[in-house]
């Protein structure tokens, strides 16, 4: 039936897309795909349960393994919450987060902002070389920062007036960068 021709096809797409997931080494766009792990596990859900209803039991039993090499990456973000809370400060935080974009190079205007604005926090990612050298000047007002490993744009840059308690470089996929801190 056209039903059963949708899910089919549906569970063929998915599949594909589950496998592009692994290949993100390969190329950047492939990494795009892994952005959409939860949306993932809700489709792959409801696949898995119309196949298994349906008495497609082994369509469904590939969706429902689909769910699982979704559901594992995200699970963490989703079952941790409680575990490392921090107590709310008592003094509101003010924090400047952009993408200056690698190939932009208006860096004094980023520096005025940063100067009118005066965040106690700055964030800036698709942070090169260029951008690292024409920031320097940033080091004299915030003496903690951080700066990722990433290659070429993919880095990020933290620029803070607070004091760094700890700090963890991690990499959700296989090339771009995430900053954990506290």
């Amino acid at each position: 039936t056209t039903g059963q021709s949708l899910m089919s096809r549906i569970l063929i797409m998915g599949v594909a897309l589950t496998i592009i997931t692994f290949l993100g080494r390969l190329w950047w766009g492939f990494e795009l795909v892994t952005h959409f792990r939860v949306q993932y596990v809700i489709l792959f859900s409801f696949l898995t349960v119309a196949l298994l209803i349906k008495k497609r039991w082994r369509m469904g039993g590939v969706a429902a393994i689909c769910t699982m090499i979704h559901l594992l990456p995200v699970l963490p973000a989703y079952t941790n919450l409680h575990k490392n809370s921090v107590e709310p400060a008592s003094v509101p935080i003010k924090i400047l987060f952009s993408n200056v974009r690698v190939k932009n190079t208006h860096y004094p205007q980023l520096l005025d902002l940063i100067s009118n604005e005066a965040p106690d926090v700055v964030v800036l990612v698709e942070v090169n070389s260029a951008w690292l050298h024409s920031l320097k000047p940033l080091e004299q007002i915030y003496p903690h920062r951080l700066i990722t490993r990433g290659r070429h744009y993919e880095r990020i840059a933290l620029y803070t007036k607070l004091p760094i308690l700890s700090s963890q470089e991690k990499y959700f996929g296989h090339y771009i960068p995430t900053l954990i801190t506290t």
